[in-house]
């Protein structure tokens, strides 16, 4: 398996995943150690922010300029149990979210718009979906092809799914924060756009508009196919 390169970088959490992960923290006892973890995270992000600026032709909570950011790699099995390599993606775009399929909350509201993103930058240009696993304890090939089906995703997507020790470095490596409690799986619902050659272009923390996440896409993937 392809492991990621890289650690943390820390972009996507904002104040809203922020707050959604310390009350789980408060109520599974390890809020203290989490809030500075945070302090420290959010240092590092600001000083990221600002030198992202200057790639400002995207419309990303946080835009990086082509060919400064790589995509750190991996290799999880799909939906239909197919293995899918992020590398295996070069020459299209690529929308990455972080989402579990028995979600109640955030994911319900945020399926719903990666779907409707994917429709407005249109099926003809080169775009594919990938939906990484937050729940490896209950996600399964059968639980992803319903929440695909409600939060109806089309084109080129897969949903997919690991271990917790397969998923946890995946996590890291794009700072996506996941907190397990007694009812639910809390965790940072920020998704990445990367463009053809397998860079990070732009980041959205929910709540995002489809259109803007469309519109990086459409530019990202260039025009359509004739």
């Amino acid at each position: 398996m392809e492991t990621p390169s890289r650690s943390s970088r820390f972009w996507p959490l904002g104040g809203r995943a922020t707050a959604l992960l310390l009350v789980a923290a408060v109520a599974t006892g390890v809020a203290g150690g989490f809030a500075l973890h945070l302090t420290t995270m959010h240092r590092r992000a600001a000083s990221e922010l600002f030198a992202a600026t200057t790639a400002h032709a995207l419309s990303g909570d946080a835009v990086w300029p082509a060919g400064t950011r790589p995509a750190p790699p991996f290799v999880l099995r799909d939906q239909s149990n197919r293995p899918v390599a992020l590398s295996g993606q070069h020459g299209r775009a690529v929308l990455l979210a972080f989402m579990d399929s028995h979600c109640a909350r955030e994911c319900k509201l945020e399926g719903p718009v990666i779907g409707d993103a994917l429709r407005q930058a249109g099926s003809r240009r080169p775009v594919t979906l990938l939906v990484v696993s937050v729940n490896p304890w209950q996600d399964t090939a059968a639980s992803s092809r319903s929440a695909a089906a409600r939060y109806r995703l089309g084109g080129d997507w897969h949903w997919l799914r690991g271990s917790l020790a397969e998923l946890r470095p995946i996590w890291r490596a794009y700072a996506i924060e996941v907190v397990r409690t007694p009812s639910d799986v809390n965790h940072s619902t920020a998704i990445y756009l990367l463009d053809g050659r397998g860079y990070e272009r732009a980041g959205f923390n929910w709540p995002f508009a489809a259109s803007q996440v469309a519109r990086d896409l459409r530019r990202l993937a260039g025009p359509p196919a004739a």
